[in-house]
């Protein structure tokens, strides 16, 4: 039997980590929109979508890390 406080720690706490950062490409970056026509066109654009999560999440990171000592 695994002890309640590891299972909320280690599964609970990072599905709802996982929850946020879908729910910040999809607000952030209008991931949740479905513009174009085809399904072609629709998952082009949230793979530019994603592309564009990854490089706004990894460059804000930059100017902060001279900062520490």
């Amino acid at each position: 039997m695994v002890p309640a406080e590891i299972v909320y720690e280690t599964i609970y706490c990072a599905r709802g980590e996982m929850e946020n950062r879908i729910k910040e490409q999809q607000m952030g970056l209008f991931a949740d929109r479905t513009s174009t026509g085809t399904m072609r066109g629709n998952s082009t654009a949230v793979y530019f979508s994603s592309i564009a999560y990854i490089l706004m999440h990894d460059c804000g990171d930059l100017p902060l890390k001279k900062t520490t000592g």
